[in-house]
C-alpha cells in the first residue's frame, strides 16, 4: 500500500515530500527552501545544512517518525571544502547505531550548498502481518449419523450451512541479530446449522434428488438436544439423534524464543496454548417438543 505525504516544504516541482510504501518512507531531497512558498532561503552552509534536516523531520512527524528511524542517508555538498562542517554537524542529528550514508560533492545547482534525502523504516525490527478468511460451505447431503430400522439400516443426511471465520497474525520481534522473539495467534470460528433430515434411498442414483428422501416433519420430534423419529409413522420413536448443529470457538496461540548463541547453533524456547469450547444450538426445525413414547 502506497501513501503520499505531503506535509514539508511545498515545492512546484513534480515530485511528492515522501511516500510511505510497506514499511519504508522514501523521501525527497530536502532543501533550504521555505516551507510555506518553496522559495530558496540562501544562508551559511550551517544555515543551510540544518535548515534542510528541520525540512525532513518535520516529514518524518507526520508519519510518526523520528531521525532514530533514518537507515539511508544522501547527502549533496556543493563545495569540497564544507565537508568538514558537514561531518562536524552530522553527529547532532544521527546518533548510534548511525544510518548507511553516501556523500556528493559538486552537483547542487548554485544557488544550493547542501541538500539531503533519505529512507526511514518505520518499525526497525518488527514485522506484523494479520489475514483473515471467512467462508461459507453448504452441503445438501452432510452425513449424520445411521440408525438401524427393522431389517435395513438408515444413513442419516441434512443439508448444513457452515460458515467459518479464521484469522492469522504474525509478529516477529528482533532485540539483536541473534535474539528474537516470535507470536503467532489464531482465532478460529466455526458454525453449522442443518436442515431437511433425510436418508439415503439410492446412492448410485444419476440425479441427486433421486438418491435420498427427506424426512417428513410429522415423522420427526424435537426435544432439547435430540430429534426422535417416527419412520413408520405409528405414533413410537423407531430411532432418535443427537441435535448435529454445532458451534465451535478456538484459540491457538504460541510464543517462540530464538536465541543463536553461537554461529550455526540456536535455542528455542516455545510456550503454546489451545483453547476451544463447543456448543450445540438448540434452534433448529420447527418441531412438537414433546418426544414420542
Amino acid at each position: 500500500m502506497i501513501k503520499i505525504i505531503n506535509t514539508g516544504a511545498k515545492s512546484v516541482l513534480p515530485f511528492s515530500p515522501a511516500i510511505k510504501a510497506g514499511d519504508f518512507v522514501y523521501v525527497s531531497g530536502q532543501a533550504s527552501v521555505d516551507r510555506e512558498n518553496g522559495s530558496v532561503i540562501e544562508g551559511t552552509f550551517e544555515e543551510e545544512m540544518r535548515r534542510s534536516i528541520e525540512n525532513l523531520e518535520v516529514i518524518l512527524k507526520e508519519a510518526g517518525l523520528t531521525l532514530d528511524n533514518v537507515i539511508n542517508v544522501k547527502g549533496y555538498v556543493a563545495d569540497q571544502k564544507d565537508l568538514k562542517e558537514y561531518n562536524k554537524i552530522y553527529p547532532e542529528y544521527f546518533k548510534d547505531p548511525l544510518p548507511t550514508r553516501s556523500t556528493i560533492v559538486k552537483v547542487l545547482p548554485t544557488f544550493l550548498k547542501f541538500e539531503l534525502d533519505l529512507n526511514y523504516q518505520l518499525m526497525p525490527a518488527l514485522n506484523f502481518s494479520l489475514s483473515s478468511e471467512l467462508s461459507k460451505r453448504p452441503n445438501k447431503t452432510q452425513y449424520i449419523s445411521q440408525k438401524d430400522f427393522l431389517n435395513d439400516r438408515r444413513y442419516i443426511l441434512g443439508s448444513i450451512d457452515q460458515e467459518t471465520l479464521r484469522t492469522t497474525l504474525r509478529i516477529n520481534y528482533s532485540l539483536n541479530p541473534n535474539l528474537s522473539i516470535q507470536y503467532y495467534a489464531q482465532p478460529f470460528i466455526s458454525k453449522g446449522r442443518y436442515k431437511d433430515l433425510k436418508y439415503v434411498t439410492n446412492a448410485t442414483a444419476s440425479r441427486l434428488e433421486d438418491r435420498f428422501q427427506i424426512y417428513d416433519p410429522s415423522q420427526i420430534q424435537f426435544d432439547q438436544d435430540n430429534y426422535y423419529f417416527d419412520d413408520d409413522m405409528d405414533g413410537q420413536t423407531d430411532y432418535n439423534i443427537q441435535n448435529p448443529d454445532f458451534s465451535v470457538v478456538q484459540f491457538n496461540s504460541n510464543l517462540v524464543l530464538r536465541w543463536e548463541y553461537i554461529p550455526g547453533s540456536e535455542l528455542f524456547l516455545v510456550w503454546s496454548q489451545g483453547i476451544r469450547t463447543n456448543t450445540v444450538s438448540y434452534t433448529h426445525l420447527t418441531l412438537p417438543t414433546t418426544p414420542y413414547v
